[in-house]
């Protein structure tokens, strides 16, 4: 009996262990925090945190090593990343994505895009830097950078 109870018990832990590694390796594809930003109106939640391995001005390629492989996202922004200026938050200047180094860790807000010659093009919405040249960013209310048409919908309340 004790020494079926222990098996048991080692068997719990290397289901729990296994729920966590599963669940880290899924965590770079999420959902947006409601109520705390306010979005345009036809963004549907997703969200991808990734490495930057490739981008120009309209394109990002966005990388998540996690311990059950690798994923890697592709998009394009509906229109220009307008990011707000510290200084004075009601002025924005464009941030083109080309000037973004690689390995820089950031989130797309994202709709999914539909299969069209054999690639899926995500739509991006806004972006979110969560690190920066080794520098994490953890605030979780740090600004996005609204990269879409209605980008005037986005703000940081």
């Amino acid at each position: 009996m004790n020494l079926l109870l222990k098996a048991l018990m080692h068997i719990t832990r290397l289901l729990v262990i296994a729920f966590f590694l599963w669940s880290a390796a899924l965590a770079q594809k999420g959902t947006a925090p409601k109520n705390a930003y306010r979005y345009p109106s036809n963004y549907h939640g997703d969200t991808f945190t990734g490495e930057v391995l490739r981008s120009d001005d309209n394109h990002l390629i966005l990388e998540y090593n996690g311990t059950m492989g690798s994923q890697i996202f592709m998009g394009r922004t509906e229109g220009p990343c307008m990011a707000h200026l510290k200084a004075d938050p009601k002025q924005t200047k464009e941030l083109h994505l080309s000037t973004i180094p690689n390995k820089t860790v950031v989130t797309a807000y994202y709709n999914p895009g539909k299969k069209s010659t054999g690639t899926k093009e995500n739509l991006i919405l806004a972006i979110r830097f969560d690190r920066w040249n080794g520098r994490d960013f953890t605030n979780p209310r740090r600004p996005l950078i609204p990269c879409s048409i209605a980008s005037k919908q986005i703000n940081t309340n």
